[in-house]
């Protein structure tokens, strides 16, 4: 997981938003002419289609896979998140929305649970979603993801991915992972790592290596990471031929959490 912290407090600010607009005024439902509204579904089911398409998302979060994304993806997923937020109470927009996002059961409920899960790391924390924009959002966003105009770069964001998680990888490579060799040998006892890890740490392994996958084409990032969760370079490469193995298995293990 992203760490949050100051993360998530700086979101509290700002107006109520509704994709392409911005108000700070009172925001109804009822106000908005209905083919706006269906427009405005349409564009948020659209970019959650291409999300779960694109990625293996199964397992995984919103926000370990923004680390991946480019300004323009990072910019539609602000607007997702805040506007599904605004609307999931409303059935007209829900049903449009859900009939662009996936044209089967299991894609639409993989959108909503993953846009739920990003509003509900916010709300735990005590924020107000419907107080933020999505200005606020990309703002926050671009301290922690480099949101390229092109995938394949991003050692910043591989660091601080990498920092999210080091305390996982001080608690179980060496006594885990470390001797397992990355071979077809070694996968049974791999797997066998993630059983016999507790539930939050092994949805957090899952979530590692769809994230390491995802960011296949960009060495950079995971140079980042890699820098970030191992302070020696042997135990580096290590971690990277595990982590390339594993990623060849991304659909299994995605279905482990």
């Amino acid at each position: 997981m992203i760490k949050l912290r100051n993360f998530w407090v700086a979101l509290a600010i700002g107006c109520a938003f509704s994709m392409g607009t911005s108000s700070c005024g009172d925001d109804d439902d009822d106000d908005e002419p209905k083919q706006e509204q269906v427009d405005n579904a349409t564009e948020a089911g659209n970019v959650m289609k291409e999300v779960v398409e694109s990625y293996n998302f199964k397992g995984g979060n919103l926000l370990d896979q923004a680390t991946s994304m480019t300004k323009d993806q990072l910019q539609n997923l602000a607007e997702t998140v805040v506007d599904y937020n605004k609307n999931k109470n409303n059935s007209e927009w829900m049903q449009t929305f859900l009939g662009a996002a996936a044209s089967d059961e299991a894609g639409k409920k993989a959108a909503t649970e993953l846009l739920d899960e990003a509003i509900s790391q916010i709300e735990n924390l005590g924020v107000v979603m419907n107080e933020v924009t999505t200005k606020d959002l990309l703002d926050v966003f671009s301290e922690y993801f480099e949101g390229k105009d092109q995938l394949g770069q991003g050692k910043t964001g591989g660091i601080k991915q990498g920092e999210s998680h080091k305390a996982l990888f001080d608690a179980i490579y060496e006594d885990k992972l470390a001797s397992i060799p990355a071979t077809e040998e070694g996968l049974e006892r791999m797997l066998n790592v993630f059983h016999t890890l507790p539930t939050d740490q092994q949805k957090e392994l899952v979530n590692v290596v769809l994230a390491w996958a995802n960011k296949s084409d960009d060495a950079a990032w995971q140079s980042g990471f890699l820098s970030s969760v191992m302070s020696d370079s042997a135990s580096q490469q290590g971690l990277k031929e595990k982590l390339d193995f594993l990623a060849q298995y991304k659909s299994f293990i995605a279905a482990m959490a």
